[in-house]
């Protein structure tokens, strides 16, 4: 796991220098110390794999940081079988209160030039990088994407996004952050209450994660490689997606086929 927090494990404050360590995720406390893994080294482990990067949002403390990854690893090695060498959970100071979303969304800023470091390098040895972020994890990978030209993702699969629904079209905000990857998958459902609720009260604006794209047609008009998946049909709550067979199982055929429209619904 790579780690942006002080002290690996602190909710609400930056490191001064990004670590990684090997962590047990179902162990009953993650913050015990287990020796640090050398950048060089690191990198010499990710040599030719294909790696799964995973980018929690916010409000997860430790535990929930290693129980949200504990069960996509696990899906992932259900479903998913063959398709990844490797998986890399990456954790930043998303917050440990439920109140501070507009510092923690600050700090989402903040550590976008780091994960976009990790990006350029890690494109540099790896075979391909997927990555898998939730929520506010979105505007973390996003960020990052738009900082680096160099950064090159396979997949990216966005669950629940806590970004604004205008924010990847066509000349806005995210939309060169696509470009920097072969395939995007926005998944979204407007079952999820905090999206509906608490992202519009903190953002006056519509999720990207609630309803998807504001303007479909300039999806579907400037991003070929970007694909709108509607899970309202599989999808109830707001961290439902890691969960969801359905969204697995349909992961594992665009690997295998890549055949989805660009926009559909998952059942």
């Amino acid at each position: 796991m790579m780690s942006s927090r002080e002290n690996f494990w602190a909710g609400e404050r930056l490191s001064n220098k990004d670590q990684i360590k090997d962590v047990v995720l179902d162990d009953p406390d993650p913050a015990v110390d287990s020796p640090l893994i050398e950048e060089a080294i690191f990198f010499d482990m990710m040599k030719d794999k294909r790696l799964l990067l995973l980018i929690h949002g916010y409000n997860n403390e430790a535990d929930d940081v290693c129980r949200a990854y504990s069960i996509i690893q696990d899906n992932v090695h259900r479903y998913l079988k063959g398709n990844y060498d490797d998986i890399v959970g990456y954790t930043w100071p998303g917050g440990s209160e439920p109140l501070n979303y507009y510092k923690a969304r600050r700090r989402a800023g903040a550590v976008a030039p780091r994960v976009a470091r990790w990006l350029a390098e890690l494109t540099k040895v790896t075979q391909a990088i997927d990555v898998m972020d939730h929520s506010m994890g979105t505007r973390v990978i996003l960020s990052a994407l738009r900082m680096d030209t160099t950064a090159r993702l396979h997949n990216l699969y966005s669950m629940a996004s806590a970004v604004e629904d205008e924010s990847i079209q066509y000349s806005r905000e995210y939309f060169s952050s696509t470009k920097a990857c072969d395939s995007v998958y926005v998944f979204h459902s407007r079952h999820d209450k905090v999206l509906r609720f608490a992202f519009k009260g903190a953002e006056w604006d519509r999720a990207l994660g609630y309803s998807g794209p504001e303007d479909p047609a300039l999806i579907m008009t400037h991003s070929p490689n970007v694909k709108v998946i509607n899970c309202r049909q599989v999808i109830d709550s707001h961290g439902g997606y890691k969960y969801s067979e359905s969204v697995y199982r349909f992961i594992a055929r665009e690997l295998k086929s890549s055949e989805a429209p660009q926009y559909s619904i998952l059942e």
